[in-house]
């Protein structure tokens, strides 16, 4: 469970993790979304590699490290969107980066709910959407999750160590299908 002074991922999670939507005649449901694929990146896919756990590094994941912000760092920054449609995005569908370099990674929260972000590897992020679906109170303290409340704005400082495809996308089911998911490419 999340320290008490600290939001839950579940507290506004009901049913199947469906997020429940203000009650005002403007604001969209979540069975009328009928959202479109996030836009594709303009590069092929680069398969993710499989790094088994005894070749890592301590504190590394198989999709990189934390890394600590500095001068002169490479910074992303991305609104979280929630739209009228129904459709929840990141205004940036992707980002490249090369093996070694770290980026800061801010995201902005310009929409009425809170949302939570992880960046990790696409088998990563469904093993993490499990652990939400099993657990609404699911808390990560992990360097690579954001817990952003409504009109909030977090960073993941990362160093992407290995070539691959990775994702930075929602553990809300329902979010991510309304298209709160984006790429990682990293060659």
């Amino acid at each position: 469970a999340p320290p008490p002074d600290r939001p839950r991922i579940g507290g506004a999670a009901v049913g199947e993790g469906m997020m429940v939507m203000r009650p005002d005649a403007d604001a969209p449901t979540m069975a009328a979304a009928r959202p479109a694929p996030p836009p594709a990146l303009e590069t092929p896919v680069v398969p993710t590699p499989e790094v088994q756990i005894a070749d890592l590094q301590p504190g590394e994941f198989p999709w990189g490290r934390p890394a600590t912000a500095k001068e002169g760092m490479r910074v992303v920054e991305m609104n979280i969107m929630e739209l009228h449609d129904g459709r929840m995005l990141f205004d940036l569908a992707g980002i490249q980066a090369r093996p070694g370099e770290e980026v800061r990674i801010i995201f902005h929260n310009t929409g009425d709910f809170a949302h939570n972000v992880v960046l990790a590897s696409p088998q990563e992020v469904a093993r993490y959407m499990a652990q939400v679906q099993a657990n609404k109170d699911f808390w990560m303290a992990d360097p690579n999750w954001l817990y952003l409340p409504p009109g909030e704005k977090g960073e993941i400082v990362w160093r992407f160590t290995r070539a691959g495809q990775f994702e930075y996308s929602t553990l809300v089911a329902v979010e991510r299908s309304a298209g709160l998911v984006g790429r990682v490419v990293v060659r």
